[in-house]
Protein backbone atom coordinates (compact mmCIF):
# COMPACT_ATOMS: atom_id res chain seq x y z
CA UNK A 1 0.00 0.00 0.00
CA UNK A 2 1.14 3.38 -0.61
CA UNK A 3 2.31 5.27 1.97
CA UNK A 4 0.50 8.31 2.70
CA UNK A 5 3.39 10.45 3.58
CA UNK A 6 4.07 9.39 -0.48
CA UNK A 7 0.71 9.89 -1.93
CA UNK A 8 0.14 13.25 -0.48
CA UNK A 9 3.28 14.57 -1.84
CA UNK A 10 2.52 13.01 -5.32
CA UNK A 11 -0.79 14.52 -5.29
CA UNK A 12 0.40 18.36 -4.32
CA UNK A 13 3.61 18.12 -6.62
CA UNK A 14 1.00 16.93 -9.24
CA UNK A 15 -0.59 20.16 -9.13
CA UNK A 16 1.93 22.52 -9.56
CA UNK A 17 1.91 23.83 -14.02
CA UNK A 18 4.02 21.22 -16.25
CA UNK A 19 5.09 18.97 -13.10
CA UNK A 20 2.19 16.13 -13.96
CA UNK A 21 3.25 15.81 -17.11
CA UNK A 22 6.71 15.07 -16.41
CA UNK A 23 6.36 13.34 -12.67
CA UNK A 24 3.78 10.48 -14.91
CA UNK A 25 5.71 8.01 -16.30
CA UNK A 26 7.82 7.92 -13.19
CA UNK A 27 4.59 7.98 -10.25
CA UNK A 28 2.68 5.58 -12.62
CA UNK A 29 5.78 3.17 -12.34
CA UNK A 30 5.85 3.32 -9.09
CA UNK A 31 1.93 2.94 -8.66
CA UNK A 32 2.37 -0.12 -10.70
CA UNK A 33 4.91 -1.85 -8.26
CA UNK A 34 2.33 -1.21 -5.00
CA UNK A 35 -0.20 -2.63 -6.55
CA UNK A 36 1.87 -5.28 -7.73
CA UNK A 37 3.13 -6.00 -4.55
CA UNK A 38 -0.12 -5.60 -2.84
CA UNK A 39 -1.75 -8.08 -5.24
CA UNK A 40 1.01 -10.68 -4.24
CA UNK A 41 0.12 -10.58 -0.68
CA UNK A 42 -3.23 -10.66 -1.32
CA UNK A 43 -3.29 -13.79 -3.35
CA UNK A 44 -1.26 -15.43 -0.77
CA UNK A 45 -3.45 -14.23 2.34
CA UNK A 46 -6.77 -13.05 1.01
CA UNK A 47 -8.62 -16.35 0.99
CA UNK A 48 -7.46 -17.52 4.82
CA UNK A 49 -8.29 -13.64 5.90
CA UNK A 50 -11.96 -13.96 3.96
CA UNK A 51 -12.34 -17.60 5.72
CA UNK A 52 -11.45 -16.31 9.46
CA UNK A 53 -13.98 -13.62 8.89
CA UNK A 54 -17.25 -15.76 7.76
CA UNK A 55 -16.43 -17.46 10.44
CA UNK A 56 -16.86 -15.03 12.88
CA UNK A 57 -19.69 -13.77 11.23
CA UNK A 58 -21.35 -17.29 11.54
CA UNK A 59 -20.01 -18.21 15.03
CA UNK A 60 -21.74 -14.83 16.26
CA UNK A 61 -24.72 -15.06 14.11
CA UNK A 62 -24.20 -11.58 12.27
CA UNK A 63 -25.50 -11.75 8.65
CA UNK A 64 -23.31 -10.20 6.13
CA UNK A 65 -22.53 -10.39 2.44
CA UNK A 66 -19.51 -10.34 0.31
CA UNK A 67 -19.81 -6.77 -1.48
CA UNK A 68 -18.63 -4.84 -4.68
CA UNK A 69 -15.92 -6.65 -6.38
CA UNK A 70 -15.90 -9.37 -3.93
CA UNK A 71 -19.30 -9.97 -4.79
CA UNK A 72 -18.59 -9.74 -8.67
CA UNK A 73 -16.01 -12.48 -8.18
CA UNK A 74 -18.15 -14.70 -6.56
CA UNK A 75 -20.88 -14.73 -8.81
CA UNK A 76 -18.68 -14.42 -12.01
CA UNK A 77 -15.22 -16.46 -10.79
CA UNK A 78 -16.17 -18.42 -7.64
CA UNK A 79 -13.47 -16.55 -6.05
CA UNK A 80 -11.36 -13.42 -6.31
CA UNK A 81 -11.15 -11.32 -9.74
CA UNK A 82 -7.92 -11.50 -10.75
CA UNK A 83 -6.52 -7.75 -10.11
CA UNK A 84 -8.53 -7.64 -6.68
CA UNK A 85 -6.50 -5.78 -3.83
CA UNK A 86 -8.94 -6.00 -0.94
CA UNK A 87 -11.96 -7.82 0.33
CA UNK A 88 -15.27 -6.06 0.23
CA UNK A 89 -18.32 -6.88 2.58
CA UNK A 90 -21.38 -5.22 3.65
CA UNK A 91 -23.73 -5.52 7.04
CA UNK A 92 -26.90 -4.06 7.99
CA UNK A 93 -26.19 -1.33 10.53
CA UNK A 94 -29.26 -2.67 12.35
CA UNK A 95 -27.13 -6.21 12.42
CA UNK A 96 -24.18 -4.48 13.80
CA UNK A 97 -23.09 -6.34 17.45
CA UNK A 98 -21.43 -3.12 19.68
CA UNK A 99 -18.36 -5.76 20.25
CA UNK A 100 -18.21 -6.37 16.41
CA UNK A 101 -14.57 -4.58 16.46
CA UNK A 102 -13.73 -6.23 19.44
CA UNK A 103 -14.80 -9.79 17.61
CA UNK A 104 -12.84 -8.96 14.88
CA UNK A 105 -9.15 -7.73 16.88
CA UNK A 106 -9.60 -11.25 19.04
CA UNK A 107 -9.30 -12.89 15.10
CA UNK A 108 -6.11 -11.15 14.29
CA UNK A 109 -8.10 -7.80 12.65
CA UNK A 110 -7.09 -4.18 13.43
CA UNK A 111 -8.95 -1.38 12.47
CA UNK A 112 -7.46 1.23 10.45
CA UNK A 113 -10.10 3.56 10.20
CA UNK A 114 -13.68 4.42 10.23
CA UNK A 115 -16.16 6.80 8.49
CA UNK A 116 -19.29 7.85 10.57
CA UNK A 117 -22.27 10.28 9.99
CA UNK A 118 -24.25 11.21 12.99
CA UNK A 119 -21.84 8.46 15.24
CA UNK A 120 -22.45 5.53 12.59
CA UNK A 121 -26.50 6.09 12.75
CA UNK A 122 -26.53 7.33 9.69
CA UNK A 123 -23.73 6.04 7.74
CA UNK A 124 -20.50 4.28 8.24
CA UNK A 125 -17.28 2.13 6.30
CA UNK A 126 -14.22 1.03 8.58
CA UNK A 127 -11.26 -1.02 7.37
CA UNK A 128 -9.54 -3.60 8.55
CA UNK A 129 -6.14 -5.15 7.95
CA UNK A 130 -5.12 -8.82 8.51
CA UNK A 131 -1.92 -10.44 7.50
CA UNK A 132 -1.52 -7.94 5.10
CA UNK A 133 -4.92 -7.84 3.24
CA UNK A 134 -7.14 -5.43 3.75
CA UNK A 135 -11.28 -5.72 4.48
CA UNK A 136 -13.72 -2.91 3.86
CA UNK A 137 -16.93 -3.24 6.03
CA UNK A 138 -20.00 -1.16 4.34
CA UNK A 139 -22.72 -0.65 6.46
CA UNK A 140 -26.48 -0.81 5.01
CA UNK A 141 -29.23 1.42 6.33
CA UNK A 142 -32.83 2.19 5.90
CA UNK A 143 -34.99 4.61 6.36
CA UNK A 144 -38.16 6.65 6.19
CA UNK A 145 -36.81 8.12 2.77
CA UNK A 146 -34.54 5.98 1.19
CA UNK A 147 -35.30 1.23 1.38
CA UNK A 148 -32.07 0.71 1.10
CA UNK A 149 -28.77 2.61 0.97
CA UNK A 150 -24.70 2.92 1.74
CA UNK A 151 -22.22 5.78 2.02
CA UNK A 152 -19.06 6.47 0.33
CA UNK A 153 -16.75 9.19 1.64
CA UNK A 154 -13.97 12.01 0.53
CA UNK A 155 -11.51 14.63 1.30
CA UNK A 156 -12.92 17.85 0.70
CA UNK A 157 -11.47 20.06 -1.98
CA UNK A 158 -8.17 21.41 -1.31
CA UNK A 159 -7.03 18.47 0.55
CA UNK A 160 -5.43 15.32 -0.30
CA UNK A 161 -6.22 13.06 2.66
CA UNK A 162 -9.29 13.16 4.88
CA UNK A 163 -7.04 13.64 7.75
CA UNK A 164 -6.08 16.72 6.30
CA UNK A 165 -9.90 17.61 5.71
CA UNK A 166 -10.36 16.73 9.47
CA UNK A 167 -7.97 19.24 10.40
CA UNK A 168 -8.94 22.37 8.12
CA UNK A 169 -12.52 21.58 7.78
CA UNK A 170 -13.81 19.32 10.85
CA UNK A 171 -15.19 16.81 9.04
CA UNK A 172 -14.94 14.90 5.21
CA UNK A 173 -17.19 14.93 2.40
CA UNK A 174 -20.20 11.94 1.99
CA UNK A 175 -22.79 11.36 -0.13
CA UNK A 176 -25.54 8.13 0.20
CA UNK A 177 -25.98 5.52 -2.76
CA UNK A 178 -28.92 4.27 -2.97
CA UNK A 179 -28.24 0.74 -4.35
CA UNK A 180 -30.97 -2.41 -3.90
CA UNK A 181 -29.80 -4.60 -1.06
CA UNK A 182 -32.29 -6.97 0.27
CA UNK A 183 -32.00 -8.39 3.88
CA UNK A 184 -31.93 -11.95 2.99
CA UNK A 185 -28.79 -14.08 2.24
CA UNK A 186 -27.76 -17.19 0.79
CA UNK A 187 -24.28 -19.53 1.14
CA UNK A 188 -22.18 -19.05 -2.42
CA UNK A 189 -18.99 -21.38 -3.61
CA UNK A 190 -16.05 -19.15 -3.17
CA UNK A 191 -12.97 -21.75 -3.95
CA UNK A 192 -12.80 -24.07 -1.43
CA UNK A 193 -15.07 -22.27 0.88
CA UNK A 194 -18.15 -20.98 0.67
CA UNK A 195 -19.69 -17.36 1.54
CA UNK A 196 -22.85 -15.31 1.94
CA UNK A 197 -23.99 -13.14 -0.69
CA UNK A 198 -27.33 -10.82 -0.67
CA UNK A 199 -30.38 -12.56 -2.13
CA UNK A 200 -30.49 -9.98 -5.02
CA UNK A 201 -26.99 -10.07 -5.96
CA UNK A 202 -27.92 -10.22 -10.14
CA UNK A 203 -30.27 -7.00 -9.68
CA UNK A 204 -27.08 -5.17 -7.14
CA UNK A 205 -24.21 -6.25 -9.75
CA UNK A 206 -26.40 -4.83 -12.70
CA UNK A 207 -26.41 -1.72 -10.97
CA UNK A 208 -23.23 -1.21 -9.95
CA UNK A 209 -21.24 -2.63 -12.85
CA UNK A 210 -23.60 -3.03 -16.49
CA UNK A 211 -25.52 -5.81 -17.67
CA UNK A 212 -22.72 -7.51 -18.73
CA UNK A 213 -20.88 -7.57 -15.66
CA UNK A 214 -20.51 -11.21 -16.02
CA UNK A 215 -18.28 -10.39 -19.14
CA UNK A 216 -14.85 -9.42 -17.92
CA UNK A 217 -14.06 -6.02 -19.24
CA UNK A 218 -10.64 -5.03 -18.48
CA UNK A 219 -11.16 -1.30 -19.89
CA UNK A 220 -14.34 -1.28 -17.32
CA UNK A 221 -14.09 2.48 -15.90
CA UNK A 222 -15.90 3.15 -12.80
CA UNK A 223 -17.25 6.55 -13.11
CA UNK A 224 -20.27 6.12 -11.48
CA UNK A 225 -22.79 5.99 -14.32
CA UNK A 226 -24.62 2.79 -13.03
CA UNK A 227 -24.65 3.75 -9.65
CA UNK A 228 -27.97 5.02 -7.94
CA UNK A 229 -26.35 8.37 -6.79
CA UNK A 230 -28.49 10.72 -4.04
CA UNK A 231 -26.94 14.07 -4.71
CA UNK A 232 -27.40 14.96 -1.12
CA UNK A 233 -23.82 16.05 0.70
CA UNK A 234 -23.46 15.28 4.00
CA UNK A 235 -20.44 15.84 6.39
CA UNK A 236 -19.01 12.82 8.16
CA UNK A 237 -16.43 11.97 10.97
CA UNK A 238 -13.15 10.65 9.97
CA UNK A 239 -10.94 8.88 12.45
CA UNK A 240 -7.47 6.96 11.63
CA UNK A 241 -6.50 3.92 13.74
CA UNK A 242 -2.74 3.14 14.49
CA UNK A 243 -2.72 -0.64 13.04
Amino acid sequence: MMSPMIFKLANTVAKVPCIKKVLKPFYCRYRRKIDENRNKQFKKNGLNVLKTFDKIMIDNHIPYSVFAGTLLGTIRERGFISHDMDIDTAIFYSDRPENLSTLLSDNGFKLLHRFTIDNGKKGMEETYLKDDVTLDIFYVYQDNSFSTYQCDFHALKGTVLCEDSMKQYGYVGSRRLNFPVVHKFRRMPFLNITVSVIENYDQWLTCRYGSNYMIPDPGFHDDGNNQYIIDEWLKADYQKFNP
